[in-house]
């Protein structure tokens, strides 16, 4: 019986698994079809990114991604030092 069951999902495996192409020229042809959305990005640090930051702190949702943009002192932890230099950024915005 398990031999039957592994026959079958091999077989099911290879019908319906598919590789999918990330490379850059496939991802641009999509960003365009999506009228090119990482254009409308603000780029602007502001009090979203601090709540941001405070909501993975006290969620502990540690992402990589959260991590990397909210630890503004790398020291790989977010943390109040991180709030208060992005505050800091905030203010001392020209």
């Amino acid at each position: 019986m398990l031999q039957l069951s592994t026959k079958l999902y091999q077989k099911l495996q290879k019908q319906y698994s598919r590789r999918i192409n990330l490379d850059l020229k496939r991802i641009r042809k999509v960003l365009e079809k999506l009228n090119n959305p990482e254009e409308q990005l603000d780029n602007i640090i502001n009090i979203l990114d601090v709540l941001v930051v405070i909501n993975a702190i006290i969620n502990g949702d540690l992402e990589d991604d959260i991590l990397s943009c909210g630890d503004m002192n790398n020291d790989n932890i977010l943390n109040i030092l991180d709030i208060i230099i992005i505050v800091d950024l905030i203010l001392t915005e020209e």
